[in-house]
This record gives structure tokens, sequence and C-alpha cells, in this order.
């Protein structure tokens, strides 16, 4: 019976300690380098970012395609990026949304300049329909989880971290 006792509290342990490590890992953010050739310095690509907030109901913002090109990873599921990089120039953004009950696309047409970071704004202007628009962050605005997922990151060492391209 102790013996028993003594292998049921260590596998709890175990289980409590491997479900705290899996806690701790980074949660998966889909980037997509949307142009052609090899990585280039933030500097000289824009930046694009939604939101994927995954408390309560679930909330997502993604950018779908670009030009009309699908950016959709097929996996068990189809998966949008998070964040984009482009070179500067005039883009048409296809946009998804998720909010709970209330789902949206739309189209985002705009020029972007290199070494910029844009974050896609949703609104609710009517009941059952949704808008979107870009709002272009500060100069040397830096790109964090917390911005991306502001659930988990919204404390603890990760929250300030740079998403890197």
């Amino acid at each position: 019976m102790t013996r028993s006792f003594t292998v049921l509290t260590a596998a709890i342990a175990a289980m409590v300690v491997s479900s705290h490590a899996a806690l701790a890992q980074p949660v998966t953010i889909r980037k997509d380098h949307a142009y052609a050739g090899p990585h280039r310095p933030l500097g000289q690509l824009a930046t694009v970012y939604g939101t994927f907030i995954a408390r309560f109901s679930l909330t997502q913002t993604h950018v779908c395609e670009l030009d009309g090109k699908s950016l959709r990873a097929t996996f068990s599921i189809e998966i949008c990026p998070s964040v984009i990089y482009l070179l500067p120039g005039n883009y048409r953004l296809g946009i998804s949304h998720l909010s709970g009950g209330r789902r949206g696309s739309g189209v985002l047409s705009g020029n972007l300049a290199a070494g910029r970071v844009y974050a896609i704004d949703v609104d609710y202007p009517q009941q059952g329909r949704v808008s979107f628009r870009l709002i272009e962050k500060p100069q040397g605005f830096v790109l964090t989880y917390k911005d991306v997922m502001p659930v988990p990151y919204e404390r603890g060492w990760r929250q300030n971290s740079r998403i890197e391209p």
C-alpha cells in the first residue's frame, strides 16, 4: 500500500513538473517573409501584425492574403501568419478576423514604408459588421510577444522579448 502511494505521488509530481515546463515554453507565432530572395534586415522591411488572444472567447486577426495570393499554411487546420514582413510598397492585405461568435474578413490597401511596424486594428461600427485599418506605430517601435499575443505574455520574462524575424 505504501509503495503504491509513493509511486502515485511520484507520478503526480512528474506530471506537475512536466506541465509547468510545457507552460514555460514559448508559444509559436507564425511569421512569413512575404517577398522573394534572402531574408533582409528589419530596417529594409515593413512589418504588419495582428493579434491572437486565447482567453475567454478566442480572438484572432491575421493577414491571410497578399495581393490576392493566399498566405495560409495547412497543418491540421489552415493557419495564417500573425506577423508578415514585406518590402516597402503598395499592397492589398486580405484580413481574417474571429472574435467569439463574430467573424469578418476584408481587404486593406496601404503604402508600407521600410523600417515601420503596422498593427491591424479592428472595429465593430454596426451590429454584424467589422472594419479594419492599419495603425502605423511610432518610429523605433519594437514588436514584442505581448503585442501579438497579449495572453499568455501579459506578464513574465517573455512579455517584452522582441519577435525576431
